[in-house]
């Protein structure tokens, strides 16, 4: 949600110009591939369950800062330069924790968790619940913008990500080097 709205959300942060949007949209996704390719090393070396935290963590907390921008924004701060750096820090945090965990590790455990008897009908079903459930998040996230409120939902987006996190301490196997 935050790759796909980028533009939009950076419009509602106050960067009124077209040019401003497409810089930050340009930063969020150099920053996105930039970390992607760290990850590639990060993970086979620290492990999936570690980077996995760590990325999570990383993810509600750039979370919780939009939360508290966008709603320093609502109590009459929207000129403040300081808060629209912030908000653009915040933003690329998350990418961070984003790209260094969650978006490479999913595709790695779900090639990894499965036995090879059955692999194929495991990663096609876990897939295809991360393609129905990113059509969810996205497709709802103005929605939900519009009934809470921008701060709202980043926070709501922070919990998320901490009962991720949760989740993923109880449930998500350390797959490294497992054959």
């Amino acid at each position: 949600t935050i790759i796909y709205y980028t533009p939009t959300i950076f419009k509602m942060s106050g960067f009124s110009s077209d040019a401003q949007q497409m810089d930050a949209t340009i930063l969020i996704g150099a920053i996105n591939a930039l970390t992607t390719i760290l990850a590639v090393f990060v993970i086979d070396r620290i492990g999936r369950r570690p980077v996995m935290f760590s990325g999570l963590t990383i993810m509600a907390s750039g979370m919780l800062a939009m939360g508290i921008i966008f709603h320093l924004f609502n109590h009459g701060l929207q000129d403040a330069v300081v808060l629209h750096v912030i908000a653009i820090a915040a933003t690329l945090v998350f990418i961070f924790g984003f790209a260094i965990s969650l978006g490479p590790i999913m595709w790695l455990l779900c090639a990894e968790i499965f036995p090879l008897q059955g692999r194929d009908i495991g990663v096609t079903f876990s897939n295809t619940s991360n393609w129905l459930f990113n059509a969810l998040v996205s497709s709802t996230f103005l929605t939900i913008v519009n009934q809470f409120g921008l701060g709202n939902t980043f926070y709501l987006y922070a919990i998320i990500c901490l009962i991720s996190l949760l989740v993923a301490y109880r449930y998500t196997p350390e797959t490294k080097h497992v054959a």
